[in-house]
């Protein structure tokens, strides 16, 4: 994404997320390892789910660029960090 656009990289990210996300779901599903509480996580974040994309249209202008490369980069090493964190 380093030399992208702000809206291509936005629809890059939101697809991969989309795929990543709808595999998931479907392995942990067809495994059987789904629980009552993923559901109920999952209901919950619908809300800012749709808040996220009711905001997205607003801040267009701002979140490209730079900021928007500064943004995934900073979201990229909290959650590279946390999972290092994890896993001590």
């Amino acid at each position: 994404f380093a030399g992208a656009e702000g809206p291509t990289t936005r629809s890059t990210l939101s697809t991969i997320f989309i795929v990543g996300q709808s595999i998931n779901i479907a392995v942990l599903g067809f495994t059987g390892r789904t629980t009552g509480f993923d559901v109920q996580v999952a209901a919950l974040l619908v809300i800012p789910l749709i808040l996220g994309f009711l905001v997205s249209s607003r801040i267009r202008g701002f979140a490209s660029g730079q900021r928007l490369r500064i943004g995934i980069i900073a979201a990229s090493g909290l959650a590279g960090a946390t999972l290092l964190l994890q896993s001590i």
